[in-house]
């Protein structure tokens, strides 16, 4: 399936590197989404989760970058 997807994202021109992933359980995210949709705030959440998300990921890549 990896490999699949992998061929796929390079059809589009993007890079999938499975080997260099950090893998996360969701399980927790999923069920908030499912409640934000109940509550009537199905769209925001996704966008507000992933903005959070990426700009940790730049953050800790910045810091890290720091202490080179």
């Amino acid at each position: 399936m990896l490999e699949s997807t992998t061929q796929k994202a390079k059809g589009l021109g993007l890079e999938y590197r499975y080997d260099n992933m950090i893998w996360q359980d969701t399980l927790n995210t999923h069920r908030v989404a499912k409640y934000a949709q109940e509550v009537g705030k199905g769209k925001e959440y996704p966008e507000r989760i992933f903005m959070r998300y990426l700009l940790k990921i730049n953050f800790f890549r910045t810091m890290s970058n720091l202490s080179l």
